[in-house]
């Protein structure tokens, strides 16, 4: 599962101080934020703001971290969410605190799993702005539903053949856009926005706000997967190899988009692709995301 937005009725059961050290399990976590620390501020401006306390769940235990940095667990308890969890949610004191299994937990090499522990550290940035949820409630994409389960269950029309014919041609001219060299680039983005415009026309307003605010809230925390191991292989704390996994799951993922099969999973390569090709056209997006909030457009 992943950073699910609402849970307001969550209870914090079994609750135990801890006297010995840190178990084995933290390794990864310090790893993520030691990555963090050097990188993230080079990545996103502001990012070192946002909460960073982290629920790690092993097969039969959680464990809290207060700052993951440090490696020092706060308390423990018996397990209660999924070792399979890789969310962000007020899991701990109504704060946005990531919940995510260990590696081997979620089937996740520990290369791979230090990104997607920062993927969720970013959601934690988004959660903490001041104005998040009442411009999130704004949108009015609720419909009734106060546990926030709608932003998981929204009914887009994942099954129109049209809207996947139209999802289907923006992400492979995404794909071509992000292959294209020299002078070819900038023809290719062009079209890739038109074609994101043609879908946008395609869709009831309601639901064009649902598909923007989920390209927003999920793909540009996947593309911060990519945007850190570039900056951390750069710091040479990043392996070529993971850099070259990253680079190209940017890529192919494109080319198997598969709106009816795969649903709302859509949003992380698409959203990731678009935050890739305005940084490579140098659009100045990142300075406008938060004002801008649950919009991306190329």
């Amino acid at each position: 599962m992943r950073s699910a937005l609402f849970w307001p009725f969550l209870l914090i059961l079994g609750v135990r101080p801890l006297v010995a050290q840190a178990p084995l399990a933290a390794a990864p976590v310090v790893e993520a934020f030691q990555l963090f620390d050097r990188v993230g501020e080079s990545v996103w401006p502001g990012w070192t703001t946002a909460p960073s306390q982290l629920l790690l769940v092993t097969d039969s235990a959680e464990h809290f971290y207060p700052t993951p940095l440090s490696g020092a667990v706060a308390w423990s308890r018996k397990r209660i969410f999924s070792p399979r969890f890789q969310a962000t949610f007020p899991a701990v004191g109504g704060v946005p605190t990531i919940v995510i299994g260990t590696p081997a937990g979620t089937g996740t090499p520990p290369d791979r799993w230090v990104l997607v522990a920062l993927h969720e550290h970013f959601h934690q940035l988004q959660y903490s702005r001041p104005d998040y949820y009442t411009r999130l409630n704004a949108l009015g994409l609720a419909r009734g539903d106060t546990t926030g389960m709608w932003a998981l269950n929204f009914p887009f029309p994942y099954d129109s053949g049209a809207v996947q014919g139209a999802v289907r041609r923006w992400a492979l001219a995404m794909q071509e856009a992000l292959r294209a060299k020299g002078t070819a680039r900038a023809t290719a983005y062009t079209n890739a926005a038109d074609l994101k415009r043609t879908l946008d026309a395609m869709l009831a307003p309601d639901d064009r706000r649902y598909f923007d605010f989920q390209l927003w809230q999920e793909g540009v925390p996947r593309w911060t997967e990519l945007a850190a191991a570039r900056a951390g292989h750069r710091a040479r704390l990043v392996a070529d190899a993971t850099l070259a996994w990253q680079e190209a799951r940017l890529v192919d993922e494109l080319g198997r988009i598969d709106l009816g099969a795969q649903r709302r999973e859509v949003v992380y390569p698409l959203g990731a692709a678009m935050a890739e090709l305005m940084e490579r056209q140098g659009v100045r997006w990142k300075a406008t995301y938060f004002e801008r909030m649950f919009i991306l457009e190329l």
